[in-house]
């Protein structure tokens, strides 16, 4: 198999979009061209523009955020800056499954909004709904993040390791496979990863010759681990994008490694699409400020430099069931640095810590983070991979994978020393397995509590 150049590729999308007749994706990615390095200051105001314009609307428009904005005494006139978002309750999961058919605008029909859902990995699945505005930000979102912030053009070879069971057909055409190909990515399906796997993927990568390597860490790193292992010889990798879970610094180290290139994180959601990305300068993920504006909050106030808030975003282009103030359910760190050395004036998150429920509760009411456990397994000999499930308030059940023979006698010690640490009416018990289940969209979570 031949890799196909840049050219080819854009001479294809570029009929593929002319067919679909999505001219204005191609404003709209060159508008985020070069408006990324805009002064933040003016990308501020392009927010707060694109802000009013959408409160505005969806007062009028959406009957969800009409009832919502007389109950708490808000009119769109009184949110003229990013403070005056705080003026707007949160957007929860739970009150967009309560008033589905309130959220979406009385001027859109659904049968021309894409229907879109989460995987339900931390409950009941969200169902959501998306105009082609959005559509049109939320491509080129991405292909900011993942090909011209790091320093490549579209287009360039992307291999992607994906397990979310909607994105991967089974039963997949020559059609399908034929435009995959020529849209300059092949995609590897990374359900139930074993050896076999992993010498599919080797091959691919050898004759595919990608130069960026884009999927889930925890995937990423299975095949890190086995090329290390084996000392298999691969092509040059230029770039790894890890998306769609925490990167941890475990993670990143063994990356580096073995691929000998920039480890660049990636963040974002189904519901709001590309969040933020890490350019190759590492100074935390620049946020895609003309797609979404982010609040870190604690308690609905942003948090200082460095500090870890709830992230909540809002969207600022879709119409069609918008997402004001939505509380993504994962934490981060407020950067401390106030313009990255690329000189993009995209404002920084620090880094993406988890979701909200990554730690688990003692019986004396202690939280304790998933760091914890990452300082106790970092380095751990025998164990490729662990979780950490809080199945009752003095219960934990710790699934590891791994040589039993290798760490057996040290993971006793490790479960004693817990139980120590974490209080005596907690009981500690660690199953070894095969592999560690992922979500429907193929996320591995390090630690999940059952009781909050």
């Amino acid at each position: 198999m031949i890799p196909l150049n840049n050219s080819i590729f854009k001479s294809f999308i570029a009929l593929d979009f002319i067919r679909k007749k999505r001219f204005a994706f191609f404003k709209t990615l060159q508008k985020l061209k070069y408006s990324q390095y805009y002064p933040e200051d003016k990308l501020k105001e392009i927010q707060i523009r694109k802000l009013k314009q959408l409160v505005q609307y969806s007062y009028e428009n959406v009957p969800y955020y009409h009832r919502l904005f007389k109950q708490n005494g808000v009119h769109p006139n009184d949110i003229k800056s990013l403070e005056d978002l705080k003026k707007i309750p949160v957007l929860t999961k739970k009150k967009i499954q309560n008033n589905m058919d309130k959220m979406i605008s009385i001027k859109k029909s659904r049968n021309n909004l894409l229907k879109n859902y989460t995987g339900g990995s931390t409950g009941k699945p969200l169902t959501f709904y998306q105009c082609y505005n959005y559509l049109n930000y939320a491509q080129a979102g991405k292909i900011l993040a993942w090909y011209i912030i790091p320093g490549f053009d579209y287009g360039t070879r992307t291999a992607l390791l994906w397990s979310a069971h909607r994105d991967i057909r089974s039963n997949q055409s020559l059609l399908y496979q034929i435009k995959k190909y020529l849209d300059g990515t092949v995609t590897m399906n990374a359900n139930k990863i074993n050896d076999i796997k992993l010498e599919i993927f080797i091959k691919y990568i050898d004759k595919f010759k990608p130069f960026i390597l884009r999927g889930y860490p925890s995937i990423l790193c299975y095949l890190a681990k086995y090329i290390d292992k084996h000392q298999i010889d691969i092509p040059d990798i230029s770039c790894v994008i890890t998306t769609a879970e925490v990167l941890h610094e475990d993670q990143r180290e063994k990356l580096a490694k073995v691929f000998k290139c920039h480890i660049l994180n990636s963040y974002g959601c189904r519901e709001v699409s590309q969040i933020a990305m890490e350019c190759p300068k590492h100074n935390g993920l620049h946020v895609m400020m003309e797609n979404q504006i982010v609040e870190l909050l604690d308690t609905n106030e942003d948090v200082v430099p460095t500090e870890i808030g709830s992230v909540v975003v809002t969207n600022l282009n879709n119409y069609g069931m918008p997402f004001i103030r939505y509380e993504v359910e994962d934490m981060a760190r407020r950067s401390s640095i106030d313009k990255c050395g690329c000189n993009r004036g995209l404002s920084l998150i620090d880094n993406i810590i988890g979701r909200e429920k990554g730690f688990i509760i003692t019986p004396n009411g202690n939280n304790i983070y998933f760091g914890y456990f990452e300082m106790k397994f970092y380095g751990f000999p025998g164990v490729e991979e662990y979780q950490v499930i809080q199945e009752e308030l003095d219960k934990i059940v710790i699934l590891v994978v791994g040589d039993i023979d290798r760490s057996k006698d040290k993971m006793e010690e490790l479960r004693k020393e817990m139980m120590t640490e974490l209080g005596e009416h907690i009981q500690i018990e660690v199953e070894y397995v095969d592999q560690i289940k992922r979500s429907d969209t193929g996320k591995y979570q390090r630690v999940i509590s059952k009781v909050h």
